[in-house]
């Protein structure tokens, strides 16, 4: 049986939600777009997210939170882009006008390479979660 395309009566100019979700053709979401954003689901199990959170988030197949794009509901106000593997963030930018910007780029092992101008510019690598080079060399470890 062959689906028929529907053509709109009208288009509607304006629609207000708290939550919208996408789902694939298993039924599996794939997208959210919500304030507030709701807890990850992390290898299947959902999880505590850090602090709340607006914005929007993608999924993998499996229904695992892979990134998103979003707001910071806290004094900061920042704003956010994060790439997520299966079970941590490997790549987060995070900017905040009052206090500066930060670029993380990370493995699952632990390697890594942040740059930030949070309270002060700073470079720092790390090899197996161990700090290998930080500039300017007195700064204090980005945690």
């Amino acid at each position: 049986m062959g689906v028929r395309g529907v053509e709109a009566q009208s288009v509607p100019q304006e629609l207000t939600l708290r939550r919208l979700t996408i789902v694939d053709e298993k039924g599996v979401q794939r997208v959210v777009i919500a304030a507030p954003a709701p807890d990850p689901i992390v290898q299947g199990k959902r999880e505590k997210r850090q602090g709340e959170i607006a914005g929007i988030l993608i999924y993998d197949k499996d229904g695992n939170e892979r990134g998103g794009y979003a707001t910071v509901n806290d004094p900061s106000n920042g704003a956010m882009l994060t790439l997520d593997a299966t079970d941590a963030q490997v790549f987060t930018v995070y900017a905040n006008a009052a206090n500066g910007a930060t670029l993380s780029l990370n493995s699952q092992k632990g390697d890594g390479v942040t740059l930030t101008t949070w309270n002060q510019p700073r470079i720092q690598m790390r090899q197996a979660r161990k700090v290998v080079y930080l500039q300017p060399a007195d700064a204090p470890e980005v945690r």
